[in-house]
């Protein structure tokens, strides 16, 4: 007989939880849209706007894997499906990373969420998780319904609480109504480019379909020319707001004997495939599409001409090949610092 979670024994059910606890589900999608895990799909479309935006040289530097945990403790979100969890994610992300470039802060997504957006409870886990039922109950409980993006940029306390923890963390100098402030500003940029993502599950299908990275512009703009012409908008807002143009940034770096070497692309890959090997459990086979498609990079990289970003970029897959084949894959993070 196959006994359900709630049949084993008190201990048991409790075990399970803390096992399941660690699972990256704790951004929940109240309801499926989408076929692909929404976390990802910002992943892939945070790293193609970055790439986009440093080729303009606007240096945002996107978080874009975003965790499941703050110190050490289980962060839910229960958003009103997963194309709205994407929207909330993309809107953090750009936020937390203006902040970052303007403000000095050194806040993340995960530290900028307030206790107004949260559900925290590890004895939940399970039926939070995989209970649709249960979590309606204890949204109504708490007085709480699954947000979408229009609830929080609508919501001058959850917009207060943001601002707030994005200052604590900035320069002395930085109030809570610089924040805000500045994230009403970029309100209309963001909600330009969550107004584009479609409904339709096939968009999302055809960019994670997509060999290595999608390119904005190649791959992105032909599918939704809508979300290419908003992070043109936000762009030109970003180049003026951050003081980086372009022809300032190329003329530096050609009068730059040592100019430093960009790894914002081989990091984003290396971070999108700790993501995926996350999802999948580290599962035998996902460990080996990551080591063949790092080991495709390296191969890459060593058939053109031999340059120093390109001897960077070959160690970088070279360092993220060795720690996958020992199993370390903690020493990933590591590569978040760089």
């Amino acid at each position: 007989m196959l006994l359900t979670v709630h049949q084993l024994p008190f201990d048991v059910v409790h075990l399970q939880a803390l096992l399941f606890s660690i699972m990256p589900v704790l951004w929940i999608a109240h309801e499926k849209k989408i076929k692909k895990n929404p976390k990802i799909v910002h992943t892939y479309l945070a790293t193609t706007i970055d790439i986009h935006l440093g080729k303009q040289g606007i240096p945002l530097e996107l978080q874009g894997l975003i965790s499941d945990r703050y110190k050490g403790e289980p962060i839910y979100v229960v958003a009103k499906n997963d194309v709205e969890l994407a929207k909330i994610l993309m809107f953090l992300d750009i936020v937390t990373s203006i902040a970052r470039k303007k403000f000095g802060s050194t806040a993340k997504v995960e530290s900028a969420i307030p206790v107004d957006m949260r559900l925290l409870s590890m004895k939940e886990d399970l039926d939070l998780k995989f209970d649709k039922k249960y979590r309606e109950k204890k949204l109504r409980k708490r007085g709480k319904k699954p947000l979408t993006l229009d609830d929080i940029i609508n919501s001058e306390d959850i917009l207060n609480s943001i601002a707030a923890k994005i200052a604590i963390s900035s320069g002395t100098n930085v109030t809570r109504e610089d924040v805000k402030k500045m994230i009403k500003e970029y309100i209309p940029y963001i909600k330009r480019i969550a107004d584009a993502y479609p409904e339709d599950p096939s968009f999302y299908d055809k960019i994670m379909q997509i060999p290595d990275l999608p390119d904005l512009e190649r791959d992105i703009k032909p599918l939704n020319p809508e979300i290419y012409n908003a992070v043109e908008a936000l762009a030109e807002k970003l180049k003026e707001d951050l003081k980086a143009p372009e022809p300032v940034q190329e003329k530096i770096r050609s009068q730059t004997k040592t100019s430093p070497i960009d790894l914002s692309k081989a990091k984003l890959e290396v971070l999108s495939i700790l993501n995926g090997l996350e999802f999948a459990g580290f599962s035998d086979d996902a460990k080996t599409k990551a080591i063949e498609k790092l080991s495709a990079k390296i191969a890459e990289l060593s058939s053109g001409g031999l340059t120093q970003g390109r001897v960077f970029e070959m160690g970088l897959y070279a360092f993220a090949l060795e720690m996958i084949r020992a199993g370390k894959f903690e020493r990933l993070r590591e590569v978040e610092r760089l």
